[in-house]
């Protein structure tokens, strides 16, 4: 039974980003209890992936729900959607003198003026130095904008395909993925390449193109649910076949919640949905707030508490006073923001 309701989709991106957020703080002490929660911790570093599917299958709904695709306001938006937010952060932690760890290991100068530029331009998505050299998670935002200009072209093809070339594209590009090029400059690289991720754009819009092709029970879809994510917290695998095994689940996810009742609870809650809402600003912001804390010595625990409750109040204000005014100004505002 379909559920005409898309909140669980920003209940996603709100676990996606809290996930990022763990592992960056260390997990507050959680490693510390065995191996087990140490692995936990470290399944953080995979809600980029879920960040890389869900981007995919909003806009690749909002392309096919809308009347006229428009590929000149479609990238309007994207912009508005993106760069506001995103310079302001990298305009004022440049300033600040950026993220000291990339910066000495591929030597770039605090302040450097090209840095920011590169920055600004999304340039830096071909010059592994300057991809996480101001922030230092803000290497996924080209790889989303350069992406997004394939977007639409992918969605007209893929959404007309059959089964078979639809899947043939997915596989192709795993193929690419799994390799890890050696072309790249050192192995984050590759780590940080356009090649590496688009395998999980493709499979949004895959699991887009499905959604009204699947019925299921809504007991059948809550116990499906529960058995994701039983596979979310036991995964197989490790490296990139551990980012396959995310973009998989993810995917699967969004077909299921789609046609769940109880589950849906778990994703459609108030605080979740709105990390959810505010997941773009939270993600910039959460590593310098983190840092910050970081050198004042507190506890793991500290740290962790004290650096969500702040990176959700800052990322609320910058929400609302940043992003939701420039995406305004490109129309109405819509679920499907991503």
């Amino acid at each position: 039974m379909k559920n005409s309701s898309t909140l669980f989709l920003t209940g996603l991106r709100g676990y996606s980003a809290l996930a990022v957020f763990l592992i960056h703080s260390g997990g507050g002490g959680f490693r510390s209890l065995g191996d087990w929660e140490n692995k936990i911790v470290d399944l953080g570093k995979y809600g980029v992936v879920s960040f890389f599917v869900l981007s995919a299958l909003t806009l690749a709904m909002s392309i096919g729900r809308s009347r006229k695709f428009s590929y000149s306001h479609y990238i309007i938006r994207r912009f508005a959607r993106i760069l506001p937010m995103y310079s302001v952060a990298m305009i004022l932690f440049w300033w600040l003198g950026g993220n000291s760890y990339y910066q000495e290991m591929f030597g770039v100068e605090p302040g450097e003026i090209y840095d920011l530029f590169a920055h600004l331009t999304f340039i830096n998505l071909w010059d592994v130095r300057y991809q996480g050299s101001i922030i230092g998670v803000e290497w996924t935002v080209p790889i989303e904008m350069w992406t997004y200009l394939i977007i639409p072209p992918l969605y007209f093809f893929i959404a007309r395909a059959s089964a078979a070339k639809k899947w043939m594209v997915f596989i192709l590009m795993l193929v690419v993925a799994l390799l890890d090029p050696h072309w790249h400059q050192v192995w984050l690289g590759a780590h940080w390449a356009i090649e590496t991720y688009l395998y999980c754009f493709i499979g949004g819009i895959i699991a887009y193109t499905y959604r009204d092709k699947i019925n299921l029970t809504e007991r059948t879809a809550d116990i499906l649910v529960c058995i994701i994510l039983v596979g979310a917290i036991f995964p197989l695998g490790g490296g990139r076949v551990l980012e396959l095994w995310y973009t998989v689940l993810v995917m699967a996810l969004i077909l299921v919640l789609s046609q769940a009742k109880t589950t849906r609870i778990i994703f459609e809650n108030r605080p979740i949905v709105l990390i959810g809402n505010i997941s773009f600003s939270f993600y910039l912001i959460h590593v310098p707030v983190l840092h910050f804390l970081t050198e004042q010595h507190y506890s793991e625990l500290v740290i962790m508490v004290i650096g969500l409750a702040a990176t959700s109040t800052i990322a609320y204000f910058c929400h609302i006073l940043i992003e939701n005014p420039a995406l305004k100004l490109t129309g109405k505002l819509h679920p499907y923001d991503s």
